[in-house]
């Protein structure tokens, strides 16, 4: 943790320029990211389980997109290369990333607060918060982040920016030990993420006759007239637009209970976990400036 925070790491993407072979990508949330070790990996929300297994205090992340947050109050991070399945079972073919964040501590009150500001607007907060309640036996610690930042692709037609990041969350730890012999570990933790996306240049030239229906094959400008959206005509740009602006959100909420159960040379762990994944995500699938057809989706996942 000191290490990140030494070098100023406070995103999760940003763990790739530590670690050799690693490739951590999302240029638009959690749909399009993907996590590879030395070249082979998955793509966002997959219907399979991806091939470096994410695991967060010991709960295995079934969509790697809900790991791409701020890394708030972290205790370590391992990147482990090649096939863990022996340890931490699931489809780690490629490798495990294991996250893990700073648990409660009896030695004291203590706390920490971090400012960071960049170019484009950049603002991040955050602080942790650790107090013991009962000695040696219960003690708490609370985080919390907010970061923001203004997009990087300047969307000509619509005349705002796109590829922005509105983040937020927080986590609340619980540690108890009612005895020498037992511990108990709660966490819940939250992150929402907004972004404005856009999905690149479209040429004029005709509708696709696939998703135009009865205008197939007509020339967008025409098209454009006819709609009273007659086409732009924008310097370097002429007879190019972007497609219109797309406001995407991507929600996680976790629950996860560790147990330890300290026996003779021994000890025995019980790990139970619950997450909640909520996103909607919006496509322009005509293809064009014009609104023809847009598709959204809201897929929520629950493990």
């Amino acid at each position: 943790g000191e290490t990140l925070e030494s070098r100023g790491i406070t995103d999760f993407q940003d763990v790739k320029r530590i670690s050799a072979g690693l490739s951590l990508e999302s240029s638009q949330g959690g749909s399009s990211s993907s996590i590879r070790i030395r070249g082979v990996g998955s793509q966002g929300f997959s219907s399979v389980d991806p091939s470096v297994g994410v695991i967060v205090d010991g709960l295995y992340q079934p969509r790697i997109g809900t790991v791409f947050t701020d890394l708030l109050d972290i205790e370590r991070i391992e990147v482990l290369r090649g096939p863990q399945g022996t340890l931490f079972g699931k489809n780690t073919t490629a490798g495990a990333i294991l996250v893990n964040t700073a648990a409660p501590s009896f030695e004291g009150m203590s706390g920490q607060v971090q400012a960071v500001g960049g170019n484009l607007g950049n603002t991040e907060l955050r602080g942790t918060f650790n107090l013991p309640l009962i000695e040696d036996r219960l003690a708490i610690r609370l985080a919390g982040f907010y970061a923001n930042r203004d997009g990087y692709m300047n969307n000509l037609f619509l005349g705002t920016e796109t590829r922005d990041v509105d983040r937020s969350g927080g986590r609340a730890k619980v540690l108890f030990t009612p005895s020498d012999s037992f511990e108990f570990l709660y966490t819940f933790d939250f992150s929402d993420t907004s972004y404005m996306a856009d999905q690149g240049l479209t040429r004029y030239g005709t509708l696709d006759s696939s998703r135009a229906g009865a205008l197939s094959g007509a020339p967008l400008e025409d098209v454009g007239i006819a709609l009273g959206k007659p086409l732009p005509q924008i310097g370097p740009f002429t007879r190019q637009v972007h497609q219109g602006e797309q406001f995407a959100n991507d929600e996680v909420s976790r629950h996860i209970l560790n147990i330890k159960w300290y026996l003779p040379g021994h000890t025995v762990t019980s790990i139970t976990g619950f997450e909640d994944v909520e996103s909607f995500l919006p496509a322009d699938n005509d293809g064009t400036f014009l609104d023809l057809v847009q598709i959204t989706s809201s897929p929520k996942t629950e493990t």
